[in-house]
């Protein structure tokens, strides 16, 4: 968590491209680390490499430069740029284990909400009201600082277990 807090002190010292990557980057690290304290169910299906699906060419870059040559529970990350073709094929989706759909270009992330609600699929965005159309994180900017908030209900639905350590650094958590 000392990157994180590292990488959001600089945050906001560079010229707005930059300062969009260093956004992204500091997102990044959130994200891996999110892994770290997120359990997936156990089988067959979990084996070999953990991919990430980013829509956002800004981000998946910021994201290939933090998680490259990392691992996660002994599975070798994996990030790819998802295309509106891509998003839009339910089945593509299934081979993912996290999805994050930025707002580096407008989609319907509705839509690909529904497609993968019954899926074991880490749902990541950065959209008010995300949360409370089936996203598990959402990503918020409060006071020039990266925040996340956590659907625990969504979570569930994807037999996905969050774990307290993370529930705590939470902004806001969503329970029954």
């Amino acid at each position: 968590m000392v990157l994180i807090l590292a990488l959001t002190a600089l945050l906001w010292a560079e010229p707005d491209s930059s300062a969009k990557r260093k956004e992204y980057e500091v997102k990044s690290a959130f994200v891996y680390n999110f892994l770290k304290f997120i359990d997936w169910p156990e089988d067959d299906s979990q084996k070999g490499e953990f991919t990430i699906g980013i829509f956002g060419k800004t981000a998946c870059e910021s994201a290939r430069k933090v998680t490259e040559g990392k691992n996660i529970k002994d599975r070798k990350i994996v990030v790819e740029q998802l295309t509106r073709e891509e998003l839009a094929d339910v089945k593509a989706l299934q081979a993912f284990q996290v999805l994050f759909i930025t707002t580096d270009e407008e989609v319907d992330y509705k839509t690909i909400l529904d497609h993968v609600k019954d899926q074991t699929i880490l749902t990541i965005g950065e959209t008010n009201g995300f949360l409370e159309d089936g996203g598990i994180v959402n990503f918020l900017l409060e006071d020039k600082k990266v925040r996340f908030e956590i659907n625990m209900i969504s979570a569930e639905k994807a037999n996905l277990k969050v774990r307290s350590k993370l529930l705590r650094l939470a902004k806001r958590v969503i329970q029954e």
